[in-house]
C-alpha cells in the first residue's frame, strides 16, 4: 500500500500543478503585450515541462509498482492515465500548445488553453483513480 499512497501523492501534485498552470499562470500570462508574453513563456514553458513531465514519470512508475504489489486493476489503470498525460505533454499535445500570432493584427492565440483544460482533466482522473484505489 506504500506505492499506491506515494502515487496519490504525486498524482495529487500533478493536479496542483495543472490546475495552477489553468487558473492563475495561463490567463496572467495572457494579459501581457505579445513581446513579454513569448519572453515570458518559453523558460515558463520548459520548467513547466520539466516538472509535469517528472511527476507523470514517478507517478507513473508508483501506481505500476501498487499495482504490481496489490493486483489492483484501478493502480494500473491510475499508471496508464498518468503514461497518457506524459505523452500528452510532451507529444501530441505539444502541436497544439504552440503560440500562434497573426502579425497583421498582432492578436495572439493559444491553442494551450484546450490542452490546458484536457491535461487538468487527465490529472484529475488519475487522482480519482488513485483515490479510489487507495481506499
Amino acid at each position: 500500500m506504500t506505492w499506491g499512497l506515494l502515487a496519490l501523492v504525486i498524482a495529487a501534485a500533478f493536479t496542483g500543478a495543472a490546475i495552477y498552470i489553468n487558473v492563475a499562470e495561463h490567463p496572467a500570462r495572457l494579459g501581457l503585450s505579445v513581446g513579454s508574453l513569448l519572453t515570458q513563456w518559453k523558460p515558463s514553458y520548459a520548467r513547466g515541462f520539466a516538472i509535469q513531465a517528472s511527476l507523470a514519470v514517478l507517478g507513473a512508475m508508483l501506481a505500476a509498482l501498487a499495482w504490481w504489489t496489490t493486483g489492483d486493476g484501478l493502480w494500473l489503470a491510475g499508471a496508464v492515465v498518468l503514461g497518457v498525460a506524459l505523452v500528452g505533454w510532451g507529444g501530441i499535445a505539444d502541436a497544439g500548445a504552440k503560440l500562434q500570432i497573426d502579425f497583421v493584427t498582432g492578436e495572439l492565440w493559444s491553442g494551450s488553453y484546450l490542452w490546458g483544460y484536457l491535461f487538468t482533466a487527465i490529472a484529475v482522473a488519475a487522482t480519482l483513480l488513485a483515490l479510489v484505489a487507495a481506499a
